[in-house]
């Protein structure tokens, strides 16, 4: 189960990074072209867009688990994973309360 989450995760992030540079590449083009008809054109190609793949809807997701909540940005580890890991991962603690 937790692999599908992550492979579809994987191609999320690939996507969206593709999309958000196309994006901002057809505002650009927005601001330096006033012609109406280019404008309708680029307007046109923006809203054709998939919105699933953009980057505001990537999930952080433990790239070991598939878990979504308590997910570390910087190595992509879930906080419970990082626990039970044997090897330290420097900069981290592994605190108890």
């Amino acid at each position: 189960m937790h692999l599908k989450k992550i492979n579809k995760d994987k191609i999320r992030r690939f996507l969206s990074k593709h999309i958000e540079v196309k994006l901002i590449a057809l505002n650009y083009l927005i601001k330096c072209f006033k012609n109406l008809n280019v404008f309708s054109y680029i307007y046109l190609i923006i809203n054709l867009l998939d919105k699933n793949f953009f980057f505001s809807k990537v999930n952080n997701l433990c790239i070991l688990t598939g878990r979504q909540s308590g997910v570390y940005k910087v190595c992509r580890i879930s906080r419970i994973e990082l626990r039970n890991s044997k090897h330290d991962i420097y900069g981290f603690r592994k605190s108890s309360w």
